[in-house]
């Protein structure tokens, strides 16, 4: 959502908080979770408070300042896609998940041997709060930064698709149709097969799923079906 809402009374957050409420099928919990994270974005531009809140449009312009390897884009729309996924799973926002899920390797090229080290320095200077740079920077916790450790339902499942992603990707990349028809019970096999995407992480994997308490199974198939309904970004 891009509008700048200004929450100068109780009687402005309700009216906001309907909203969601009616735009979102009376998902309170996402409603909730909106206001939540409203008060904690608010910052004094020109003597009011107005919300900034990172969006996808704004992440794919973001990314192609610091990347250029094609590979990476397909990775950044794979993750948008999965964080899509398990955000509607969770009943969150799922276009901030998506944005998220884009931007989360912004460092990666620049500095592949100190990633999650220099998300605050590229940016700074963009859109994007210091919420936004701590989601993103959760997803390398015990493996290139202690600096954030996952403690939400956006950054433990962050941390949890990242590598899962790229299996799902190499083996739709075999399948003659791709993402389609992609089932959680064939994925199972490939991830049993360690010769199989070795570069993922199964561990990084299974601690992430173990961490927000979900079946592998279910994240799994919260993949798959954001993947397949962006299977043309991933080619």
């Amino acid at each position: 959502m891009q509008e700048d809402f200004e929450l100068g009374s109780i009687r402005t957050a309700r009216l906001v908080c309907f909203f969601l409420c009616v735009q979102h099928r009376y998902n309170l919990k996402f409603a909730i979770s909106f206001i939540e994270r409203y008060n904690k974005r608010k910052h004094n531009l020109e003597g009011k408070n107005i919300m900034s809140m990172l969006t996808l449009a704004q992440a794919k312009e973001i990314l192609p300042k610091h990347t250029t390897e094609q590979h990476l884009f397909v990775h950044a729309a794979a993750v948008s896609a999965a964080m899509g996924a398990m955000a509607e799973h969770f009943g969150e926002d799922k276009a901030y998940w998506e944005a998220i899920g884009y931007l989360h390797d912004v460092d990666f090229e620049k500095f592949p041997q100190e990633h999650c080290h220099h998300v605050r320095e590229l940016l700074t200077n963009e859109p994007v709060d210091e919420e936004d740079m701590e989601n993103i920077i959760a997803h390398g916790y015990g493996i290139c930064t202690e600096e954030v450790q996952p403690s939400s339902n956006l950054q433990k499942s962050l941390f949890a698709v990242d590598e899962l992603t790229g299996i799902i990707h190499a083996y739709s990349l075999m399948r003659p149709e791709g993402m389609e028809g992609m089932e959680v019970k064939s994925l199972k096999k490939k991830f049993k097969d360690k010769k199989f995407a070795a570069k993922c992480n199964r561990e990084i994997i299974k601690n992430g799923v173990a961490d927000l308490g979900m079946d592998l199974g279910d994240v799994m198939a919260c993949c798959i079906k954001g993947m397949t309904e962006h299977k043309a970004e991933l080619v």
